[in-house]
């Protein structure tokens, strides 16, 4: 069953959709480059496991590659045959704050800025998931809800709030630019 502010987005939003696209970029995917740099990684304590190419890191974990920064409590690696990222899980609310995630996903864009109690980062799909108390900004424009899942090569975003609570959407007037 959807959700009521699920249903909310999709019964009204056809035009507010295209405006919140428009402002959070177009269909691009994270900057090429990024994919081409090394992962370094700083944790307090790691266990890797090779031959199912997973690592778990905990404790004030930092990640870098390229614009892409990472920092949890814990974070989980997944890595393909080829030893390339495929899957990142970060989590932030064992010590109170959340995980956070930023990238500039095209040149000459702000980067897009992510908060939330759990961050789902599928590097294959270019795709984000942020799971509780999610919060998405790039410039000044914010997106605020229990669940959104923001497919930047689709370029798709996907909002809903828990029960009895709506999403928050902040657009400024500078960010909208119709061709």
């Amino acid at each position: 069953m959807m959700s009521t502010s699920r249903m909310f987005i999709r019964a009204i939003a056809p035009g507010m959709l295209f405006v919140f696209l428009a402002v959070f970029g177009p269909a691009a995917s994270a900057l090429p480059s990024d994919s081409e740099q090394p992962i370094h990684i700083k944790a307090d304590a790691a266990e890797m496991d090779q031959k199912q190419g997973t690592a778990l890191y905990s404790g004030n974990v930092r990640l870098n590659r390229g614009t892409m920064k990472v920092n949890a409590d814990t974070m989980t690696i997944e890595l393909n045959d080829n030893d390339q990222l495929t899957l990142l899980t970060a989590t932030g609310v064992d010590n109170g704050l959340q995980a956070h995630f930023q990238q500039r996903v095209e040149t000459g864009k702000a980067e897009v800025i992510a908060d939330a109690d759990v961050i789902v980062y599928f590097a294959d799909e270019d795709k984000i998931e942020l799971r509780g108390n999610a919060h998405l900004t790039q410039d000044d424009n914010e997106l605020k809800g229990q669940l959104i899942i923001y497919d930047v090569k689709a370029g798709k975003v996907d909002a809903s709030a828990a029960p009895g609570q709506k999403i928050d959407i902040i657009f400024q007037p500078n960010a909208i630019k119709l061709p």
